[in-house]
């Protein structure tokens, strides 16, 4: 597997005052076809409540739009869950919650939909990734 790409996620395991403890996850070596498509879908989700929303600061009405998307919280939950799925629940929902710092959880999860939907790594896991590979050479 030539081609190979893992993301990781950064949660807080413990606060002791200003400090922090964390704990580093790295998703499996091999992410589904399958998890793809779930991806496509929070994708598409995603898109859509993003559309509706913008449609209301134009001035269109809730009747005019038809059906509402999910909620942020529904959106949110669907994130959640994808995320402890992606990373073979090395974590529980409970666990990724409490460890996520709440201002930036929401684009850090989207960045996984985002990295399931088309492999875009960041510098830090491309180094991490060539170091695994390295390993198993």
């Amino acid at each position: 597997m030539a081609n190979l790409k893992r993301h990781t996620i950064e949660l807080v395991s413990e606060v002791n005052g200003d400090e922090v403890v964390t704990v580093i996850y790295a998703t499996p070596a091999f992410v589904s076809t399958q998890t793809t498509y779930e991806a496509m879908d929070i994708g598409e989700k995603m898109d859509k409540q993003a559309k509706y929303e913008r449609a209301l600061q134009d001035g269109k009405t809730v009747e005019e739009l038809g059906e509402e998307p999910a909620t942020n919280k529904e959106l949110f939950d669907t994130l959640v869950d994808f995320v402890v799925k992606l990373y073979d629940k090395q974590f529980t929902k409970k666990e990724l919650l409490a460890g996520l710092h709440g201002p930036g959880a929401f684009v850090i999860l989207q960045q996984h939909v985002a990295f399931v939907m088309t492999g875009t790594q960041s510098e830090q896991n491309t180094e991490m990734t060539k170091k695994f590979l390295a390993r198993k050479a």
